[in-house]
């Protein structure tokens, strides 16, 4: 059963990233007018610090001068093996469309606390209506895999470079499947005006040895995988690449996936308030389920910590007024602690 690791007091918090060390950070979206965090550091009081500095923080709507070094809109964070935190901001505000010269991607020397790079994606990689939703990152091939689930598709980032490109952005695998209605604890969410909630891809999870890339729409029922080889493979055309993609098992929809050092790979069940879990290295697609409570509303991402714990944001997404129709969040957020059993 989930425990409360931490209260987050109004801030709704989607992204959860830990370190080496143990430290904890989590991230939160601009989804409404008033948010003064992006990015935020677990203090062992609870108290929540800005992380990187204040300065990244603080961002306001209409002043966008300091954009480049200004965090806008922070979906998704995650600690690399290198123990480095990638920031990943969309830069959608309230999920209206990416203001010009806001998507990056940032990384943070943890030993430092000092940014080392920001890397700016323009418009073709970011276009208005996508929302670079979560990241992972292989230092050993010096690449970040981004998804997007505003438009659907991968990003895939050469760090070495800073180049970035879009991929699988029509393939059935990085799209909202069609008819689908998310029934989360009972209560069908659409938007206010009827219409079913389209999110394309969006969790992702990277192997351990780095070969493999899990990816699943929110709005659907498919988890599926690439190699990361065809992946970063420029000379591979897009239908060849199409074909490389598998679908690896039926799941809930899913909002966030990790995967362990043993292979097995965390899934967010958003429609049942519950943790499930698959082991990679089975070939049947069968998932148990790890944790189920009420504590759960919207399990949103997931990040193992070094004692092999899963903490997990509760965000609480179907309540928000965009598809309750009115205010029914508690506004009294929690990352949540899971301590697994030896053999789940």
């Amino acid at each position: 059963m989930p425990t409360v690791f931490a209260d987050l007091g109004d801030h709704q918090a989607t992204g959860v990233a830990v370190s080496q060390s143990n430290r904890v950070f989590v991230s939160f979206p601009r989804w409404s007018d008033d948010v003064p965090l992006s990015v935020a550091e677990v203090g062992n009081d609870g108290i929540l610090v800005p992380y990187p500095t204040a300065a990244w923080n603080a961002f306001q709507l209409g002043n966008t001068k300091e954009i480049a070094t200004q965090f806008v809109c922070v979906q998704s964070i995650t600690v690399d093996a290198d123990d480095h935190l990638w920031i990943l901001d969309p830069a959608s505000p309230n999920l209206a469309g990416v203001i010009p010269h806001g998507p990056k991607l940032v990384e943070v020397d943890l030993a430092t606390d000092r940014v080392l790079r920001s890397i700016a994606f323009s418009p073709e990689v970011a276009p208005t209506f996508s929302y670079l939703n979560d990241v992972r990152i292989d230092t050993r091939e010096h690449a970040a895999y981004i998804t997007d689930s505003g438009l659907g598709g991968i990003i895939v980032v050469d760090l070495s470079g800073s180049r970035a490109r879009r991929v699988l952005g029509d393939h059935v695998s990085a799209k909202a499947e069609e008819m689908f209605l998310p029934d989360v604890n009972g209560v069908p969410v659409k938007a206010i005006d009827g219409t079913p909630l389209r999110v394309h891809s969006d969790g992702i999870a990277l192997s351990r040895d780095g070969s493999t890339l899990y990816y699943h729409a929110l709005s659907g029922r498919t988890l599926y995988k690439i190699a990361t080889l065809d992946l970063r493979d420029v000379s591979l055309p897009a239908d060849m690449l199409a074909a490389r993609v598998s679908p690896v098992a039926h799941t809930a929809a899913a909002d966030g996936l990790e995967i362990d050092p043993r292979g097995r790979l965390f899934i967010t069940n958003i429609e049942s308030s519950a943790i499930s879990m698959l082991d990679t290295r089975a070939s049947d697609g069968t998932t148990t389920l790890v944790a189920q409570s009420p504590l759960l509303d919207w399990p949103d991402s997931i990040a193992i910590a070094p004692d092999g714990a899963l903490l997990v944001t509760a965000s609480q997404i179907e309540r928000m007024p965009r598809f309750a129709g009115f205010e029914k969040r508690s506004h009294s957020y929690q990352l949540l602690r899971i301590v697994l059993p030896t053999d789940p």
